[in-house]
């Protein structure tokens, strides 16, 4: 098992649409993959923990840095996993804010960019799973 999580950010803003056309295509890809993971829509950034063999995470990843609708691709953290957190989902979803961020955290941060500068894996991770116990 390996996972990979990632932050990108919109080129052009996306509309209600054009994320369930993003969701479908990328659910499709992973289940051919055997690929499963959870992606966050947060005011315009994109923050998605994929999981699965290596070879096919990669596969998905490399075709995700192609995608001209999304800039600013960073790697926040990849390697081995000893389990998957979403096995039932080929791509868990959802769309949260900065202002959900800042409640779960109980702090102020001024935005998503600064935010996702001083995030450590693991907060990202708790994000991601939305448990802030984790």
């Amino acid at each position: 098992m390996y996972y990979l999580i990632y932050f990108a950010y919109e080129f052009t803003p996306f509309t209600t649409t054009s994320l369930d056309e993003l969701l479908a295509q990328a659910r499709e890809k992973n289940a051919k993959y055997n690929v499963t993971g959870k992606l966050l829509y947060v005011e315009g950034t994109f923050i998605q923990l994929l999981e699965g063999d290596k070879p096919a995470v990669k596969h998905i990843y490399n075709a995700i840095e192609k995608d001209k609708r999304i800039i600013a691709l960073k790697v926040v953290i990849e390697g081995p996993a000893k389990k998957r957190y979403f096995p039932n989902w080929s791509m868990a979803y959802d769309k949260i804010s900065l202002t959900d961020i800042n409640e779960m955290e109980q702090c102020e941060h001024p935005g998503v960019k600064e935010y996702l500068s001083k995030a450590t894996p693991i907060r990202l991770l708790k994000l991601i799973a939305n448990n802030p116990l984790l």
